[in-house]
């Protein structure tokens, strides 16, 4: 009996043994799913949002493609800031085209800087001749081919045969080359 009870006692130590150490694999394995769980849950909300960024990058890049030809006539609204002369000519021709005669009385260029890449060419205009004219004269320059404002605009009538005048400030946007 002394040989079965110490049996019994040796399968006993071999039971709580293999407890212990299935005990242990099990802890150690829940601890290694648990880790790779959270990795690969990490690794698909990575892998989502680099999708997502890639469609963005995707509507980017459609966006661009989409909108080439309108940025090739952006171009045609400015002026070059190193071709004032150009703007000068535009005004000039007014007078040719409306019948009244156009002058300039000042003329000042803002050129674009690093920062700013829109400047500005301002000219004091003044226009004289027969209403229509004038008037035809106003519509040619709010109707140049680039980005133009008028201001301070005065109408008077000189009361000498039938001519009016028109004073106005105008501005042409200008646009550096490296834009």
């Amino acid at each position: 009996m002394n040989y079965q009870g110490n049996l019994r006692k040796i399968a006993l130590l071999i039971s709580f043994a293999l407890l212990a150490m299935s005990t242990c694999l099990y802890a150690y394995l829940h601890a290694e799913t648990s880790t790779l769980i959270g990795k690969t849950l990490a690794a698909r909300e990575a892998l989502r949002s680099a999708e997502a960024t890639k469609l963005q990058g995707k509507d980017i890049v459609n966006l661009f493609e989409g909108t080439k030809d309108k940025r090739k006539s952006l171009r045609g609204l400015f002026v070059a800031s190193e071709n004032a002369v150009a703007v000068i000519q535009a005004i000039e021709s007014v007078g040719d085209a409306s019948g009244a005669s156009v002058s300039i009385s000042s003329i000042k260029s803002v050129p674009p800087t690093d920062k700013v890449r829109i400047g500005h060419v301002s000219a004091a205009v003044v226009i004289s001749g027969a209403w229509q004219d004038v008037i035809r004269a106003l519509t040619l320059f709010e109707d140049l081919p680039y980005d133009n404002s008028i201001s301070n605009l005065a109408l008077r009538y000189s009361g000498d045969g039938r001519r009016w005048q028109a004073d106005f400030d105008l501005s042409v946007s200008t646009i550096s080359k490296t834009l």
